[in-house]
C-alpha cells in the first residue's frame, strides 16, 4: 500500500513539475513578444523568470532567458553584458539543448559586430550557420548568410559578400519564398550602391520590387523604396527621388508604420531642399519633427502598465499556485489521518472530522480578517505617501521655477557686463536684444514661484510688469506712454513665454525705431480671449513699418522668431501701417488655467 503511495506521490509531482515548466515556458515567450514596445520592463520579467528558472532546476527555460536577456542587453547598448549572458546561455545548450544554438550564436555574432570585432561576429555567425545546416532549416541557413553577407560588407570585402548574399537567394528561390528574395536584392543592391553603381543598384532595386509587389508586409518595399530614393537622388534624378519617397511613405501610411513614416517625412524634406523648394521642404520636415515627437512618448504609459499588469498577475498566479500546493500537502496529511482513523470507532472518527473542519473554517475566517486589517493599514499608508508626494511634487517645481529664474537673472547679467566691453554698435543691439528676451522669461519664473499656482500666470500683470521693465531699461529722451487693456487670463507657461517673447520683441523694436525724429509716442496693448481665441494686439503711434529700419522685415531674426512663435502657437498675423504699426496675433494653439 505504501509503495502504491509513494509511486502515485512521485507521479502527481512529475506532472506537477511539468505543468510548471510548461506555464513558465509560456510566460517567457509572452514577455519576449513585448520587447520592443517596452524592452526595461520586459528585461525585469526576464530576470525575474530566471529566478524561477534556477529555483526549478528548468535548465532549458534558463538557458534560454540568459540568451533573451542578452539580445535586450545588446539592443541597449550594453554589448559586454550580453555577451556574457549569451556565452552562459551556450553553456548550458552546447550538448543538452542544440536546437537553441543558433539563435544564440547568431546573436553573440551580433554582439560582437556591434563592438566592431568582425572576426569574432564570422566566428560564431559560421558557428550558427554549422548548426542551421545541421537541423536542415533553409530559413535559418539563409538569414544566417545575410549576417555573414552584411560583415564582409563592412569590411569591403565586397565579392565575399556578394557570394553571400548569392546563396542565400538561391535558398530562398528554392523555398519560392518571394520576401527573402527580395530582401536579399536589397542587400545586393546596398553593394552596388556603396560602389557608386547607381544604374545597376537602380536595376536590382527595381527587381526586389517585383518579387514584394504582392507581399502583406509592406516592410521591404518601405526599404526599396526608400534605397531607390537615395539611388535616384545621387544620379541627380531629384524628381524620380520624391516619386519613390512618396510611395514609401504611402506604404507606411496605409500599414500604420508610423516610425518608417517619419523617416520618410525626413527623406522628402531633404529631397525638396535640395532642389530649392523651401516651401515643400519645411511642410515635410514639420511632420516629421511633429511625428517624431508624438512617437516618443504615444503609448508608453500604456505599455508600462501592461507590463506591470502582467507582472502582477505572474506573481498573483505564483502565490495561487503556492497556496494550492499547500492545500494539496493539507489535505494528503487529513486523508492519512482519516484511514488511520478509520481502524478506531465510529465515533471517534466522527469527532476528528468536525474538530478539522471547525478548525480549517476558523483559520480561513482568521486569515481573511487577518488579509483585510493588513490591505486596510497598507491602504492608509499609501494615501499618506501619495499626499506626502504631491506636496514634495509641487514644492520642487516651485524650487525649479525659483533656479530657473535665477540662472535666467545671471544669463542677463552676464549678457550687460558683455555689453560694457562691445563698441560694435550692432553687437550692442543683439545683446540688449536677448537680454530683452532672457528678462522675459525670467519674469515668468519668478512669478511662477511666488504664486501658489505654480503653472501658470495671470497676463495681466504679468505682461504690464514685462513692458514697463523694457520702457525702463531702453530710458530715451522721449516720452513713451504704454496703455494696456489686458483681460485677467491665467495661461500655462507653454503659452505665456512664447507670448512674453513676441510682445518683448515688437515692443523693442518700437521703441528702437518707432519714435525717430519725435519728442514723444504711445504704445498700447491689448489681450482678451475672444471667441475660441486669444487676441493680442500691440500698436503705436510711430512712422510706420515702411519707414523703419529692417529690424522690422520679414528677413530679421526678430521677426523670423516672431514667425516661429506664431506657428508654435498657431497664430495668423496681420500686421497694419495707418497712422503707425499695428502687430495683431490671433492666437488658436493655448492652454488656460482654471
Amino acid at each position: 500500500m505504501k509503495r502504491i503511495l509513494l509511486f502515485f506521490t512521485v507521479l502527481i509531482g512529475g506532472v506537477i513539475q511539468s505543468i510548471a515548466q510548461s506555464d513558465l515556458h509560456q510566460k517567457i515567450e509572452d514577455a519576449w513578444s513585448m520587447r520592443y514596445e517596452s524592452p526595461d520592463s520586459v528585461y525585469q520579467l526576464l530576470s525575474n523568470y530566471t529566478e524561477t528558472a534556477i529555483q526549478e532546476k528548468f535548465k532549458k527555460e534558463e538557458a534560454r532567458l540568459y540568451s533573451y536577456r542578452g539580445v535586450l542587453e545588446d539592443l541597449k547598448g550594453n554589448s559586454d553584458k550580453a555577451i556574457e549572458l549569451l556565452l552562459q546561455a551556450i553553456r548550458i545548450q552546447e550538448g543538452a539543448y542544440p536546437e537553441d544554438l543558433s539563435f544564440s550564436y547568431n546573436n553573440l555574432g551580433i554582439a560582437y559586430f556591434y563592438q566592431y570585432n568582425y572576426k569574432k561576429a564570422l566566428e560564431y555567425y559560421n558557428l550558427s550557420l554549422e548548426e542551421d545546416r545541421k537541423r536542415k532549416d533553409p530559413e535559418g541557413v539563409a538569414g544566417t548568410l545575410i549576417n555573414i553577407g552584411v560583415v564582409y560588407t563592412y569590411i569591403d570585402s565586397f565579392p565575399q559578400a556578394l557570394s553571400m548574399y548569392s546563396e542565400a537567394r538561391e535558398v530562398y528561390e528554392s523555398l519560392n519564398d518571394s520576401s527573402g528574395i527580395a530582401s536579399v536584392l536589397n542587400n545586393i543592391g546596398k553593394l552596388e550602391f556603396a560602389e557608386k553603381e547607381y544604374a545597376k543598384a537602380i536595376r536590382t532595386y527595381e527587381r526586389s520590387l517585383t518579387y514584394s509587389r504582392n507581399l502583406s508586409n509592406p516592410e521591404i518595399k518601405f526599404t526599396t523604396h526608400y534605397s531607390l530614393a537615395n539611388c535616384y537622388f545621387e544620379s541627380g534624378k531629384i524628381d524620380l527621388a520624391i516619386l519613390h519617397t512618396k510611395k514609401a511613405i504611402e506604404l507606411a501610411e496605409k500599414s500604420g508604420a508610423r516610425e518608417r513614416l517619419q523617416y520618410g517625412f525626413e527623406m522628402l524634406a531633404d529631397l525638396y531642399a535640395g532642389k530649392g523648394e523651401y516651401k515643400q521642404a519645411y511642410i515635410h520636415q514639420k511632420k516629421y519633427t511633429d511625428l517624431r515627437d508624438s512617437l516618443v512618448n504615444e503609448d508608453k504609459n500604456l505599455r508600462i502598465a501592461q507590463m506591470q499588469e502582467l507582472y502582477e498577475s505572474e506573481k498573483k498566479d505564483k502565490v495561487i499556485a503556492q497556496q494550492e500546493l499547500e492545500k494539496q500537502e493539507l489535505e494528503k496529511i487529513r486523508q492519512q489521518k482519516d484511514r488511520d482513523l478509520e481502524e478506531k470507532t465510529r465515533q471517534r472518527n466522527l469527532f476528528v472530522g468536525i474538530t478539522l473542519a471547525a478548525f480549517f473554517l476558523l483559520s480561513v475566517l482568521y486569515f481573511a480578517y487577518r488579509v483585510k486589517k493588513r490591505n486596510e493599514v497598507l491602504l492608509e499608508e499609501r494615501n499618506a505617501a501619495i499626499q506626502e508626494n504631491l506636496h514634495q511634487k509641487e514644492m520642487m517645481i516651485g524650487e525649479v521655477h525659483h533656479r530657473v529664474k535665477n540662472n535666467l537673472q545671471l544669463i542677463s547679467s552676464i549678457l550687460d557686463l558683455q555689453a560694457r566691453n562691445l563698441s560694435d554698435e550692432k553687437a550692442l543691439k543683439a545683446i540688449e536684444d536677448s537680454r530683452h528676451r532672457v528678462q522675459s522669461m525670467s519674469l515668468i519664473h519668478q512669478k511662477l514661484y511666488t504664486k501658489e499656482n505654480i503653472n501658470g500666470i495671470r497676463m495681466d500683470e504679468y505682461l504690464k510688469q514685462l513692458c514697463e521693465g523694457i520702457l525702463q531699461s531702453m530710458k530715451k529722451e522721449q516720452t513713451i506712454v504704454l496703455r494696456t487693456e489686458i483681460e485677467p487670463v491665467a495661461l500655462h507657461i507653454d503659452t505665456s513665454i512664447p507670448i512674453g517673447l513676441i510682445v518683448t520683441e515688437v515692443v523693442t523694436n518700437a521703441m528702437k525705431y518707432a519714435f525717430q525724429d519725435r519728442d514723444s509716442g504711445t504704445i498700447t496693448i491689448r489681450f482678451r480671449k475672444k471667441e475660441e481665441v486669444l487676441e493680442l494686439i500691440l500698436t503705436d503711434d510711430g512712422v510706420g513699418m515702411d519707414r523703419t529700419t529692417p529690424d522690422s522685415t520679414s528677413t530679421s531674426f526678430g521677426m523670423k522668431m516672431i514667425n516661429s512663435l506664431c506657428r508654435q502657437l498657431k497664430a495668423e498675423l496681420t500686421i497694419e501701417t495707418n497712422g503707425g504699426t499695428a502687430f495683431r496675433f490671433n492666437i488658436k494653439k493655448y492652454r488656460i488655467i482654471e
